[in-house]
């Protein structure tokens, strides 16, 4: 008798197997291939008081790079903001007198 499709490969029969984890957020499973495993490492060596904890590693990295891309966004904004600040006032005469009233009152309070 061949063997059930349920019985074929390592992971367990066709239910869900994490049902009792106590949380109801979704989980992430990240595989540790060669690339990541040397992230990890590298990381190990910034923290080595997670060395042993390989998933602690990861959310630490996660958090770095949370704090690198608020900081990179932050600068964004920034130099939007100095681009506009540079520009007001730069082009007299593109609008017509009383244009800027105009536009507020087409909207309602």
């Amino acid at each position: 008798m061949a063997p059930t499709l349920a019985a074929v490969g390592a992971a367990p029969k066709a239910r869900c197997y994490t049902s009792d984890m106590p949380t109801a957020r979704p989980r992430h499973t990240i595989t540790e291939t060669p690339h990541i495993a040397a992230i990890l490492d590298r990381a190990a060596v910034k923290w080595p008081e997670l060395a042993d904890r390989r998933a602690r590693l990861l959310h630490k990295l996660l958090d770095q790079a949370d704090a690198t891309l608020m900081a990179e966004q932050e600068a964004e904004l920034a130099e939007y903001r100095a681009l506009v600040q540079r520009l007001a006032g730069s082009m007299p005469g593109v609008w017509p007198e009383g244009a800027i009233e105009s536009l507020h009152d087409e909207w309602p309070e």
